[in-house]
């Protein structure tokens, strides 16, 4: 008995992990949409993007969204890059520290007045 059922979580496993995906495929869809709307609107060029164009947009979203949803945006931003065969941008210093900087800033929310 205990055998038919591992079996059976087995094989729906694929289906677990088919609609994780697709999951985070449309959040990455919607965090490029999100960031390429915000670069066309002030006239800069989603891809590739400059170190210091996308830790303006890091800091253009941090009264926006928590700081978890900024590094899943910032990951899907550095995906497409990819995916198009360009560098990184996510690890440039310059977007670290815009990333170190907003973490704390982000956790020191609280102590505000």
């Amino acid at each position: 008995m205990w055998f038919v059922q591992t079996l059976e979580k087995v094989f729906c496993l694929p289906e677990l992990f088919w609609d994780n995906h697709l999951m985070r495929m449309r959040t990455h869809g919607k965090s490029w949409n999100e960031y390429t709307r915000w670069c066309q609107a002030r006239g800069l060029r989603p891809i590739p993007t400059h170190a210091w164009t996308l830790a303006a947009f890091i800091r253009w979203c941090e009264p926006r969204h928590d700081y978890a949803t900024i590094v899943a945006i910032t990951k899907a931003i550095a995906r497409m890059h990819l995916i198009a065969g360009h560098s990184d941008p996510e690890r440039h210093p310059t977007v670290k520290r815009t990333l170190a900087m907003t973490e704390r800033s982000i956790s020191n929310r609280h102590n505000r007045s």
